[in-house]
């Protein structure tokens, strides 16, 4: 049933196509409290596309215009009429029916039926109903609905510390929901235990806690943190004997049998955020004649002027507190200097002497680091005997172009080269000057990588750029530009920190007299600085090539890892291990020695001397002799035998 409210709404039909002739007709009834109080219809031709006012809502507020009956016919013989039938209120517009008329076909409407489209024969069609506003969706027969999304902001909401805040439009939907953090204001009366939104204790009365009944342990009470504001805080039971603990200001006292207070020792004891207690000697011995434990999770303060005394000793100077460990107190005691690490650590003792068990090991490190990269490399850059392949544009940002020394480091570690490794950075040390100007027709632009800092700015009139200025506006801006800054006078050091470009752009504009200042060379339009890379390894690094050595910063050459020229070492056990032992660029070979060359030389490596030995000697035979034949033929007598004895032949000694 369509019915159209007093005022606001109305009925009307959007014609589009080609069509040459189409008629509508309409007719109502006016309700009011189920009284009808009038009627009308609403008819036309149409000859081209256009929309139309099929009748509008009632004149009067409370009445109700009821459409009974609604008859669109195409009566083009040959071209086709598109018929959207609309629902309008001030705010919104709902398709009711929406088809495509055939030539001879007609759209029809009644009260009792609904929407049906007939053929030229007066045979019904399928009527395509379309749905808009809050919920969309269109079908012939079933129509599947859209609700509309009004409220981006989903989830759950509301827990133990905040509470939901809901928006609700004029139609009951949810348009959002956003979590309240829940307040711990005070509500209570001035005899209730409560606390403000700050955390701190409000109301007058007393905060009594009473111990247990007989037979059971006495009320605990635990405070974490405790900040008298006004007031006595009182420890303790009351009574004439006394035995009372209370807060006067920042002093402590403790009440006498008498009912007078005694100040105590620790005269300050501050409550605060920061869990910090302090003692403070009163006078000048401060003593503890019991046990004091304190669980303090962050810092003590032992303010001691006089001097700390453990069981009657200060000690003397340059004495250390050592512990004796559980059940002893610590003492004063001379520092031995024994190290303090463990066997893992490199250590030595007050003598200089290395101790601890365990291996000391010296690495060593190839590391070439190159000067400023130039251009991009092209693929003729050899590393190690690996070919490093183009280095590549990897923009966005800006400052990764292909010929940055980010870009160049990234080609070299894809080549994969086995131990290697290659680092970049980018840091500049360029002479700035004081940006001023002579007149108000001098001005200064300023870009750092892509960013404009300064644009026709004029000195003369809103203030010289100087070099501490530039760098903290600079440094404002680093998560845009990449650049960090700092100035040292006459020089700005600029940084890109992963070894990007650097690039500054100047303008100076001026009749007669240009600005002068800025980076050197003052003037210059543009200036890109690509950064460096730095090669590591823990072999040898040998570098060739053609044209990008020189675009990458690079020297061709053959790098060996860094030596260390003299060591002495004073330890107890020295284990030295290495997978190879090279001294002075000889490793040896299979079976050398390393033999000593006295104080002046190092030690180097040697073919052992021959050393012949034979485990059982032949029964002794006069005249018998043993010879040993080397691998050239050559024949030396090793001993020979006399009397029954064997003698050696060089030095004529006893063998056996």
């Amino acid at each position: 049933m369509i019915k159209l409210y007093g005022g606001a709404e109305s009925l009307s039909m959007v014609f589009t196509g080609s069509s040459a002739s189409v008629d509508y007709y309409m007719n109502y009834t006016d309700i009011n409290k189920n009284i009808v109080v009038d009627s009308g219809v609403g008819q036309g031709n149409l000859a081209s596309a256009q929309l139309v006012v099929l009748t509008p809502g009632p004149a009067t507020n409370s009445y109700t215009r009821q459409v009974n009956y609604i008859s669109v016919i195409n009566n083009d013989g040959a071209n086709t009429a598109t018929i959207d039938i609309r629902k309008s209120n001030i705010s919104t517009t709902v398709n009711l029916a929406t088809t495509t008329l055939q030539p001879g076909w007609k759209l029809a409407y009644q009260n009792d039926v609904g929407w049906q489209v007939f053929n030229e024969n007066g045979i019904p069609e399928p009527i395509l109903i379309t749905l808009t506003g809050d919920v969309t969706g269109s079908g012939e027969n079933t129509i599947a609905t859209t609700l509309a999304t009004v409220n981006a902001n989903v989830g759950t909401f509301g827990d133990n510390a905040n509470v939901p805040q809901i928006t609700v439009n004029g139609k009951g939907l949810i348009t959002n929901v956003t979590d309240i953090p829940i307040s711990a204001t005070a509500g209570g009366s001035d005899t209730d235990v409560q606390y403000n939104s700050s955390g701190a204790f409000a109301g007058s009365g007393d905060l009594t806690f009473v111990p247990g009944v007989s037979g059971t342990s006495a009320a605990i009470l635990t405070i974490g943190s405790l900040t008298p504001q006004g007031g006595n805080l009182v420890l303790g039971t009351t009574g004439s004997n006394g035995g009372q603990i209370q807060c006067f200001g920042n002093d402590l006292y403790i009440s006498a049998e008498d009912g007078s207070y005694i100040a105590t020792a620790v005269y300050n004891v501050e409550f605060s955020a920061t869990d910090q207690v302090r003692f403070e000697g009163h006078q000048a011995n401060f003593f503890i004649s019991s046990n004091i434990e304190l669980d303090c999770g962050t810092t003590i303060d032992l303010t001691a002027p006089q001097g700390l005394s453990l069981s009657g000793s200060f000690g003397t100077s340059g004495q250390v507190l050592t512990t004796q460990g559980s059940g002893s107190h610590p003492i004063w005691q001379t520092n031995t200097g024994v190290p303090g690490g463990n066997n893992g650590d490199i250590q030595f003792n007050a003598s200089g002497t290395f101790l601890g068990s365990d291996f000391f090991n010296i690495n060593t490190v190839t590391s070439i680091v190159g000067t400023d990269v130039t251009a991009q490399i092209v693929g003729n850059l050899v590393i190690n005997g690996v070919t490093i392949g183009s280095s590549s544009d990897n923009t966005p940002p800006a400052w990764h172009s292909a010929s940055s020394a980010y870009s160049i480091a990234l080609a070299i570690n894809a080549a994969s080269i086995p131990g290697l490794t290659c680092t970049t950075t980018n840091v500049q040390e360029i002479p700035f000057a004081t940006v001023v100007g002579s007149g108000t027709d001098a001005t200064y632009s300023l870009t750092i990588n892509g960013y404009a800092f300064y644009t026709s700015y004029v000195p003369y009139t809103s203030g010289s750029i100087t070099g501490a200025s530039l760098a903290a506006y600079i440094n404002t801006q680093t998560s845009t530009t990449n650049v960090s800054a700092t100035y040292s006078s006459p020089n700005m050091y600029l940084t890109n920190a992963n070894g990007g470009d650097i690039t500054i752009t100047q303008n100076y504009v001026g009749a007669p007299v240009p600005p002068v200042g800025g980076f050197s060379p003052y003037g210059t339009d543009s200036l890109t600085y690509r950064g460096n890379i730095t090669l590591s390894s823990d072999s040898t690094i040998t570098i060739a090539g053609g044209s990008d050595l020189a675009s990458a910063g690079l020297t061709a050459g053959t790098y060996s890892p860094t030596t260390i020229n003299t060591t002495t070492l004073n330890t107890n056990v020295f284990d030295l291990t290495v997978n190879q032992l090279n001294l002075n660029g000889n490793v040896g070979t299979s079976g050398q020695v390393l033999t000593s060359q006295g104080n002046s030389s190092p030690p180097e490596w040697t073919n052992p001397a021959p050393v012949y030995t034979l485990s059982t000697l032949p029964t002794a035979t006069p005249g018998f002799m043993i010879t040993v034949s080397d691998a050239n033929g050559g024949n030396g007598a090793l001993c020979y035998c006399i009397a029954s004895t064997w003698l050696d032949a060089r030095t004529n000694a006893v063998v056996a």
